[in-house]
């Protein structure tokens, strides 16, 4: 597939869509201190957003796609400061022209693919060269993407303690001589956040870190 060229944005005011339309869910190292933001759209039944994404072949895509715009807004970047924002999209919207218009730096997009075709293959490795940074949900069905991420992602419910320290070692030991940054999802105790912390990962994110910490 050839990618699209480079397009101007849809005009998005990045703050305003965040405040009525996405929650921010806050990600954290081992100290618990705040990294960055997991960008998501609000429960279903919400408002939906403006307008419309030229292009945009699917629902899912444009919700992607306001995303993305919102994240490329100065203002939005502003608002986050140093912090990363982390956004999970669908694997076609990977080959959206906006992908080459996000901020490097601060931003990381996250994909679950269902099957991984040689065009998004080559598509990741182009983002992976480009400099963008990239995080794989449950990467042992892709390994072949995992080379490419600098994050990979473990939603914590899916495995028990033995299955799960058997895919960190994999990701640990890809054999590419890069060693991707753990994140622990869904960490909902302090039982959960301490069994992950053991097994070196170094970002969680889940319903644990909205309540204030035992002093």
């Amino acid at each position: 597939m050839t990618d699209a060229p480079a397009s101007a944005p849809p005009q998005v005011d990045g703050l305003a869509t965040l405040q009525r339309f996405l929650t921010r869910q806050p990600i954290l190292d081992n100290e618990h201190r705040i990294v960055g933001y997991e960008l998501k759209r609000r429960d279903a039944g919400s408002a939906s957003l403006p307008g419309s994404i030229p292009g945009a072949a699917t629902t899912q895509q444009a919700e992607d796609e306001w995303l993305l715009a919102s994240a490329i807004d100065l203002a939005f970047q502003r608002a986050l400061g140093d912090k990363l924002t982390f956004l999970s999209v669908a694997a076609d919207t990977l080959h959206s022209p906006l992908m080459e218009q996000l901020p490097k730096d601060k931003v990381v997009v996250a994909i679950h693919p269902e099957r991984s075709p040689p065009a998004l293959i080559a598509r990741v490795e182009k983002l992976a060269h480009d400099g963008l940074q990239l995080a794989l949900d449950d990467p042992a069905e892709h390994q072949e993407l995992a080379g490419y991420c600098r994050y990979v992602r473990f939603d914590t419910t899916r495995y028990d303690a033995m299955s799960l320290a058997a895919q960190v070692v994999r990701s640990l030991d890809s054999g590419s001589g890069k060693k991707p940054r753990l994140i622990a999802t869904q960490v909902d105790t302090p039982e959960v956040y301490e069994a992950c912390r053991k097994l070196s990962f170094n970002l969680f994110q889940g319903y644990y870190y909205t309540h204030p910490l035992a002093t």
